[in-house]
């Protein structure tokens, strides 16, 4: 399978703005695990966005919008990955998004998205 290279942010916006959840390329679990962020789901709802809603966000992010990243990923069984962080408004509202890109740039999982506390 091969060593995964470091992404750069252009490799990470390219990743986002092409990744959908029609064909697995976007996820809103924690890679690939299945198990979605609560506070993701709670926050989507709440606002009456659908995870297509989730999928335009992620695909409208710019260079501009990072945060931080890449930043060590503190989980130790995904150290390996590291984790990007953006802040960017979205319909009135700031959000704050983690993402995990994995699979030499191909795959983006959405570890969180929500109102920036």
């Amino acid at each position: 399978m091969g060593e995964e290279k470091p992404l750069s942010i252009d490799d990470v916006i390219n990743a986002c703005s092409r990744a959908k959840l029609s064909n697995n390329t976007l996820s809103f679990d924690s890679y690939g695990t299945s198990e979605v962020r609560f506070d993701t789901i709670n926050f989507l709802d709440s606002k009456g966005y659908t995870l297509e809603d989730g999928e335009k966000i992620i695909n409208s992010l710019k260079k501009e919008d990072l945060d931080k990243g890449p930043v060590d990923n503190k989980d130790p069984t995904r150290q390996k990955h590291k984790l990007w962080i953006f802040k960017k408004y979205y319909e009135g509202l700031k959000l704050y998004i983690k993402l995990l890109v994995y699979k030499n740039g191909r795959c983006v999982a959405v570890v969180s998205l929500h109102d920036d506390r």
